[in-house]
């Protein structure tokens, strides 16, 4: 088992920290864009989250899943 002591553990976290920061994104996304989401589970409460998003103005359900294939037959 490795053991890594509290002042190792900081300086590679400072390191990691100092190295995050250049993988911010260039543009930082505005109230008027849009927002994509997928919905996990499209029965039950799935659904209701469903519909509740596509009410939403600027949400769009970009994607479904669910472990039922027959649900996608339609």
């Amino acid at each position: 088992m490795n053991h890594q002591t509290r002042r190792s553990f900081l300086k590679t976290s400072a390191a990691a920290s100092a190295l995050a920061v250049n993988f911010v994104p260039s543009r930082v996304f505005g109230a008027n864009d849009r927002v994509r989401i997928g919905v996990a589970g499209i029965n039950g409460r799935g659904q209701s989250h469903m519909g509740a998003y596509l009410g939403m103005k600027n949400v769009e359900v970009s994607h479904l899943i669910d472990p039922d294939s027959r649900l996608f037959n339609n």
